[in-house]
């Protein structure tokens, strides 16, 4: 019997801007899945993401539930993806 063995990474990336945004570049180029948070005011790495979480404010950038929620729902949603 054998099994296949995957590994999804997905990469969350924050508020850091100019960081952010070499982060997902370099992701990109490894073929990563980056998902972006962000909040109303602050888009700018957004766009380069594969996907982003509007947050409701700054404060949910320090709130672990609202962070592994975001991080959880993309997991699930790419290794559906990836079984296709």
């Amino acid at each position: 019997m054998s099994s296949i063995c995957f590994i999804v990474q997905v990469h969350i990336l924050f508020n850091i801007h100019v960081v952010a945004i070499r982060i997902i570049r370099s992701a990109t180029e490894l073929g990563w899945i980056t998902v972006a948070l962000y909040t109303e005011g602050d888009t700018s790495h957004a766009t380069f993401a594969d996907e982003a979480v509007k947050l409701q404010s700054a404060a949910d950038y320090m709130d672990v539930d609202v962070v592994v929620k975001a991080a959880l729902t993309y997991v699930h949603k790419f290794t559906k993806l990836r079984h296709r």
